[in-house]
């Protein structure tokens, strides 16, 4: 798989492995999704003890993976959560996008996570779309705790939607860990997910909860479509 270009730019990036990937339209171009087959050779072992050469060819996926939603919801904690696998308790707005990559074992396939967090105040609009160019899939996230979170999800999704055409999507019901002030029910959640076509996850950036199976749904999801297409 290709590393990270470099690239200079004025948005900040994730830590990966110590090192930060600043973003630019470059770096958007060059991650489209993509799909490349690399052979490997193993040996199987013949009745008569002698090792034979066995060739088999292992899926190896790139996949844009755009997070969006209202400023807030928690779209970074959940990426940094998923990436790097700890909670950050502070809050610092994203300022117009930002990037992480994450490698996923599925088994005979392995897929490169390219990560894309939008910010979601109203002033970074005109930022957003050029980043959406290219993504396989789309997760989409609203706060439990703040209904009109969930009634913009919707827009949210027609706004990558204009640049992207339909996308496969999760929807995330976040900060599902602070029950006393809940105001957003799971049964909504599901209900806007059917209507949508999405899957639905309830998950807590805090926690944990549902974190780890959202992204590997969303990266199983982008697969199954690429293929059947």
């Amino acid at each position: 798989m290709p590393n990270c270009p470099p690239a200079t730019a004025d948005y900040d990036g994730y830590r990966r492995e110590g090192q930060r990937y600043p973003l630019t339209n470059e770096t958007s171009l060059w991650a489209q999704s993509e799909v490349s087959q690399v052979n490997s050779v193993q040996t199987a072992t013949r009745s008569n003890g002698e090792q034979e050469p066995m060739s088999t060819a292992q899926r190896q996926y790139v996949l844009k993976i755009c997070v969006v939603g209202e400023g807030a919801v928690g779209k970074t904690s959940l990426i940094i959560r998923y990436t790097e696998g700890h909670f950050r308790e502070s809050y610092l707005m994203t300022i117009g996008t930002g990037f992480a990559v994450k490698e996923l074992d599925l088994g005979d396939t392995l897929v490169r996570l390219q990560l894309w967090d939008l910010a979601g105040q109203p002033h970074f609009s005109s930022v957003r779309p050029v980043f959406y160019r290219g993504a396989a899939g789309l997760i989409l996230v609203f706060d439990v705790t703040r209904r009109e979170t969930f009634d913009k999800v919707p827009t949210w999704y027609e706004e990558v939607q204009q640049v992207t055409g339909d996308l496969t999507g999760v929807l995330l019901a976040n900060k599902v860990d602070m029950l006393d002030q809940r105001r957003v029910t799971a049964e909504e959640g599901q209900a806007l997910a059917r209507q949508r076509g999405w899957t639905y996850f309830e998950t807590s950036a805090k926690d944990g909860k549902g974190v780890a199976d959202a992204f590997r749904q969303i990266a199983t999801q982008a697969i199954d479509r690429g293929r059947s297409r």
